[in-house]
């Protein structure tokens, strides 16, 4: 769900100290950047109720041992969830209030609960649309399962592991999503609280039971503010057209899409959130203009405050929250910078401890976006230090700019993060500028699990080469090199879209997406590169063919999910729209 009013008076009094705690901890900040962080939250733990103070007051030293779950996708580790504390029940999904925050296109915003109960674990499926698995078996919705040491939960591409470490009877703690920093400052509502309220949400009940579809919510919004960041950028101010306060619910890092109407031409175009959600009133997006570019010049120039913009809800996994860790690098050039602010503001607006650094790549100072806001976060924060280098300063402009002048080279990255290695990188920009870094922390024995990225290339996929690993089924053996050129120019496949019951002729250098939207098919986009997920189609006979950066996981491709917007027929197909 993308908006969500405030709760109502009897909720919200629950939650007043999480206001106050934003607030004293960015004043705090301000007065005295050397103040000890835990005399902070000390101070404003007690302003809480008792309940919470008992929770922090009981958190053991040492490192204790409790049952877990382990989230787990493509093979990579994604976060441990413990057992612990006074609370008996977590809620799974891709909803922020969730307690552990699985973002994925077919997972429902509360998609599974696990309870304990004397000791006993289970697990129930919210009547999610794409169901929960259980050792591979799918289980009845609303319906509750007692689960075994080492049980495998399968969550669309996410596979959740449970690991009772002894027979003591545990319970669960509902503080533990997101990482070890942010997680104590976030209360979650029971599932109970959720539904006996579930007035207060927009769309009421279509937040928890009505995900009968994978389509994007489309949101209205009007433009409150513009605010020029540099001179080719502006930063324009969101907020609902509903009369009745509104909360914007999403992840740091994240993206929107667009829905215009420009000289008669509908376009969509992805943009990043540049707010953060801990300010909730208001969503902010931060335009460049791109050269000749359709979009970003006609924001620029023919947007005014009480226009209004319709958009699809928030999308993405590029953030740093759903991968836990003790210290980050964020590096980003041009516009790549703006999801990474998103990040630095919710790390600053939350007090967290993680121990940041950025470096952040423009060419001239004119093209520095956000300028103020980053020399006083440097100036005010312990765990946040943010540097700018320029690439193209002339000799005079040299003069008056006491920054760093090069481009990210290892030389730069070396002496500035001495630690590197310690770091998770998050990396964001033109794709030349992607390449280069990662080369750099390549030659630097630099992990690549730790390196994640996010492209601002929205140009079309061009035809890509084969991958086998990528093909729903094997292809057709025994023929050269030479002939098979000569049959994919020739190549002419027949596609069956069973729901809209109409069948077409396609050759192989043509996207599924491009033939659904010439026949007016109706399947959903955002990006056209692979990475948003919201063209997945399944196919159910035949053979497929996907580009090489189509960030599809191995559990959906295997039940046949295929990105239409970067997916080439290879023979007839089946599918599924």
């Amino acid at each position: 769900m993308f908006l969500v009013p405030p709760y109502q008076n009897n909720i919200r009094e629950k939650n007043d100290w999480f206001d106050c705690l934003i607030k004293q901890s960015s004043k705090t900040n301000v007065k005295n950047k050397n103040v000890n962080k835990k005399e902070k939250t000390l101070e404003i733990i007690q302003n809480k109720p008792e309940s919470l103070k008992q929770r922090f007051s009981s958190i053991p030293s040492g490192i204790p041992l409790y049952d877990k779950l382990i989230v787990i996708r493509e093979k990579k580790i994604l976060c441990e969830f413990e057992f612990k504390h006074n609370l008996t029940e977590v809620i799974i999904g891709h909803h922020l209030m969730a307690n552990i925050v699985l973002d994925g296109p077919k997972v429902s915003p509360f998609h599974c609960k696990i309870s304990c109960q004397n000791g006993h674990y289970f697990l129930q499926d919210l009547d999610s649309q794409y169901g929960t698995y259980l050792n591979g078996k799918k289980i009845i919705p609303k319906h509750s399962v007692e689960l075994q040491n080492a049980t495998s939960i399968r969550v669309m591409a996410f596979q959740i592991q449970l690991e009772i470490i002894n027979n003591q009877p545990t319970t669960i703690s509902n503080s533990q999503n997101l990482s070890a920093d942010i997680q104590q400052f976030i209360p979650h509502p029971s599932i109970e609280e959720i539904e006996n309220h579930s007035s207060n949400f927009l769309s009421s009940k279509d937040l928890w039971h009505k995900n009968k579809s994978t389509k994007q919510e489309i949101t209205e919004l009007i433009v409150t503010e513009i605010r020029d960041e540099s001179h080719c950028a502006k930063t324009f101010r969101l907020m609902s057209t509903s009369t009745t306060p509104i909360q914007f619910s999403y992840l740091p890092g994240q993206f929107i899409t667009l829905l215009l109407t420009i000289d008669g031409q509908t376009v969509q175009r992805c943009y990043s959130i540049s707010s953060s959600p801990s300010r909730p009133q208001t969503l902010d997006i931060t335009v460049k203009r791109v050269p000749g570019g359709l979009v970003s010049n006609w924001l620029c120039d023919q947007l005014k405050p009480g226009d209004t913009l319709k958009m699809k809800s928030p999308r993405g996994s590029f953030c740093h929250l759903l991968k836990p860790t003790k210290k980050l690098l964020f590096i980003g050039a041009g516009s790549g910078v703006v999801p990474l602010m998103s990040m630095l503001r919710w790390q600053f607006d939350m007090g967290s401890n993680i121990e940041s650094k950025a470096i952040f790549s423009f060419k001239k100072t004119k093209d520095i976006l956000f300028r103020k806001e980053i020399e006083w976060i440097n100036e005010v924060s312990n765990d946040i230090d943010i540097g700018i280098t320029l690439t193209k300063l002339n000799k005079r402009a040299a003069k008056y700019w006491n920054g760093l002048c090069d481009r990210v080279d290892t030389s730069l990255l070396t002496s500035l993060v001495s630690d590197l290695h310690q770091r998770d990188v998050y990396l964001c920009g033109p794709e030349e500028f992607m390449c280069g870094v990662k080369e750099i922390l390549k030659r630097l024995n630099f992990p690549e699990k730790q390196i994640y990225s996010e492209s601002f290339t929205h140009a079309e996929i061009q035809t890509p080469s084969l991958s086998a690993k990528q093909e729903l089924t094997k292809p057709i053996k025994g023929k050269s090199q030479n002939n098979k050129n000569k049959q994919k120019k020739k190549a002419i496949h027949q596609i069956t879209f069973t729901k809209s019951n109409k069948v077409i002729q396609v050759d192989e250098n043509t996207t599924l997406l491009a033939v659904a939207e010439k026949e007016n098919l109706g399947i959903e986009f955002s990006c056209r590169t692979g990475f948003c997920a919201e063209c997945m189609i399944k196919c159910t006979s035949g053979q497929v063919r996907m580009d090489d950066k189509c960030e599809i996981d191995e559990h959906e491709r295997e039940q046949g999910w295929i990105f239409s917007c970067c997916s080439y027929a290879l023979s007839d197909l089946v599918i599924e729209a």
